[in-house]
């Protein structure tokens, strides 16, 4: 990889941002760059792919495993032979999630993913599993209320989590493997109730299957906690920092990044005023409806068919394997054309078109039309969530507007969800007359808005084209402080790579300017990653030394560069004496940073700065770090004397050094 070079420009009015004082990292992009992503891709797919649809798939198992319980005897046993407990035993899980959903992600992101989603995983996992052991209606509903509580921090978070590894034209694939388990659970979940019911056992049965289920959810939580990486910035994933720059440019590849334990307000404001976002909630409700009736209902509706309880167990595998199947093809076509409407269009037909055919051929007259209903509604439902979730992600911008989009998508959706599931008792089968209306209705609804979203985002990206000019879509986007509204910012609709910039994989070379307003500060620089590889590698051989010479100016550092040495140091003393001053205090933060600018403008090698003692107390020594950090420099070097500073020559006995208890605060 060519090495990073970092320089300082102001950035034009009407570009990517306005009147803003910003670092441009210029770097080539060449044969080494390239290799290196596509590896780190694999590697994350082979290590955090796997982790998160075994998740998924544990956690459909344990929401959705009540329609196959309630086979074995459930409603029976537990809940007094009442079909209405059954009913509220089923939305009960989603009052739950619905209530939670919003704080616990919201608050989640400001946690490691690890941690956060360990917590989650293991609540829900001791839920499901307690499950087996009620005896009454209140004891089954805590066990789904809970499950919905715990899941509705996980399965968000997830989503928003995609969002920081993949970009934008690999996510909705990756996100469809992991949503792609829940069409796959329909398949276990069929298995391994088949298999239950032949268990001879004076344990009931719905009890082996509650254990079954959610033991295994209890133990995999510990495996994320030790293995899941976090965010590109704070993980241990990486074998060098080369890829962590990569990964942190990928992330921030048409946005800005916001950076770990960071929530800003006007972004989660501007995502529960944006009609855009409650515009694909309304997408999301209908889809949701169908995927809640599917889940609960579909061992009953096949068993209307004229099957008996075994055979309906087994023959739910059918239709989900066909959802799993479109749902890949589905979502990777996505991706590869850069488009998601047109798609959520496509399959929310196909749903309509199964919808209608159970509905106007009763199971009792013509079963086998109705059953390839069924397939139709499971192959159209099950592509749309993926696409409709990252849907929403893509247009955000900022990463607090996605995790608050993410959210209102999937509060909005289970809420519709608690409608569906109460709206196919009983005493309406086989024809489930008002359930189905109210599935067709809505799904006729989420087509609409799908294609006056797919238009009206096609109409404002010409209208942004034509205003700002076509940005380069490998290229970051200064998101943060206007989100999907930033100028070069382009919303997903029906876009293609413009003609002229060079997909990021290419193997040919390619410079990228990346321009990232000072103002934020929370992309970590590419030439402190350059600094921490040579400080770790000189500490890992004591054959090498990373030699400085001390500069104090743009001249002097340029001439250090030149001179071979692989980094520039911008001594106390030095930069003091070039104003005429002593090495006491008398210059500070602000000529520090002015000196800082000086040099990295010169330099293309990375610049470590003598901070002194950070210019006071803890919070100033904070606010000198943050502030170097922006400026350009690499690293900082702190003191541990109080300040000021006290130098005697030959006295040392007036110097102090600061407590434990105040370095502690940093």
């Amino acid at each position: 990889m060519a090495s990073p070079r970092e320089t300082y420009d102001y950035a034009e009015k009407g570009d990517v941002t306005e009147d803003v004082e910003c670092t441009t990292f210029e770097y080539a992009i060449g044969d080494r760059r390239a290799e290196i992503e596509k590896s780190l891709v694999r590697r994350q797919d082979m290590i955090i792919m796997p982790q998160m649809v075994i998740l998924y798939l544990l956690a459909y198992l344990d929401r959705s495993n009540l329609g196959n319980a309630k086979l074995q005897g459930l409603v029976k046993d537990a809940l007094g032979g009442n079909d209405d407990n059954y009913g509220w035993a089923a939305s009960i899980f989603y009052f739950g999630y619905v209530i939670f959903a919003i704080p616990f992600t919201l608050y989640g992101k400001k946690f490691h993913p690890s941690r956060f989603m360990f917590v989650c995983v293991l609540g829900w996992g001791i839920s499901a599993s307690a499950a087996a052991g009620s005896f009454n209606f209140a004891g089954i509903a805590v066990s789904r209320f809970c499950i919905g509580l715990f899941e509705a921090g996980f399965a968000p978070s997830a989503v928003f989590y995609f969002t920081i590894w993949y970009t934008r034209s690999e996510v909705a694939f990756r996100t469809a493997i992991f949503v792609g388990m829940a069409a796959l659970s329909g398949a276990f979940g069929g298995l391994i109730a088949y298999a239950i019911s032949l268990i001879h056992s004076h344990l009931a049965h719905w009890r082996i299957l509650f254990m079954v289920e959610g033991l295994p959810t209890v133990i995999f939580a510990f495996v994320i906690l030790f293995f899941l990486p976090d965010r590109p910035e704070t993980a241990n994933f990486f074998r060098n920092e080369e890829e962590r720059a990569v990964s942190i440019e990928r992330m921030n590849r048409g946005q800005a990044s916001e950076g770990h334990n960071v929530l800003i307000k006007r972004h989660i404001l501007s995502g529960f005023t944006d009609w855009k976002v409650y515009s694909c909630a309304v997408i999301k409700m209908g889809h949701d409806a169908s995927l809640a009736t599917i889940s609960v209902f579909l061992p009953n509706i096949i068993k209307s068919l004229g099957y008996t309880n075994t055979q309906a167990q087994y023959m739910t595998i059918g239709p989900y394997l066909v959802a799993w199947v479109l749902m890949l093809s589905v979502c990777f076509l996505s991706d590869k054309l850069r488009m998601r409407g047109p798609f959520i269009i496509g399959a929310t037909m196909v749903a309509i078109i199964g919808v209608s055919l159970v509905f106007s051929f009763p199971v009792d007259e013509n079963p086998k039309v109705a059953l390839v209903g069924i397939y139709f509604l499971v192959a159209g439902i099950f592509p749309c969530i993926p696409l409709e979730l990252q849907w929403a992600t893509d247009n955000a911008g900022a990463e607090s507007k996605k995790v608050t989009a993410i959210c209102i998508l999937v509060v909005a959706g289970h809420c519709w969800s608690i409608l569906a599931s109460k709206s196919f008792p009983a005493r309406e089968k086989p024809r489930y007359t008002r359930g189905y209306g109210i599935v067709l209705a809505f799904l006729s609804l989420s087509c609409v808005m799908a294609v006056i979203l797919s238009i009206r985002h096609r109409i404002e990206n010409a209208r942004r084209d034509k205003k700002h000019g076509k940005p380069n879509p490998v290229l970051p986007v200064d998101t943060a402080e206007n989100a999907d509204d930033a100028p070069m910012f382009r919303l997903w609709a029906c876009l293609r790579v413009q003609g002229g910039s060079k997909d990021s994989s290419s193997n040919e070379a390619t410079t990228l300017a990346v321009q990232i307003p000072n103002v934020r500060g929370r992309i970590p620089s590419l030439q402190a990653s350059r600094l921490r590889s040579m400080i770790k590698e000189a500490h890992a051989d004591p054959s090498k030394i990373v030699a400085q010479v001390c500069s104090y100016d743009g001249l002097s550092s340029r001439l250090v560069e030149e001179a071979g040495f692989p980094v520039i140091f911008l001594g106390g003393f030095a930069m003091a004496a070039s104003y005429g001053l002593p090495d006491t205090g008398y210059i500070a933060f602000e000529e520090a940073v002015r000196k800082i600018q000086e040099v990295v403008r010169q330099v293309s090698v990375p610049v470590l700065v003598d901070g002194d003692t950070g210019y006071g107390s803890p919070m100033n020594v904070r606010r000198t770090v943050e502030g170097f950090a922006l400026a350009g420099a690499a690293g900082v070097m702190i003191e541990d004397q109080t300040w000021p500073k006290r130098k005697q020559k030959g006295n040392n006995s007036l110097k102090r050094i600061v407590i434990l208890s105040a370095s502690s605060l940093l």
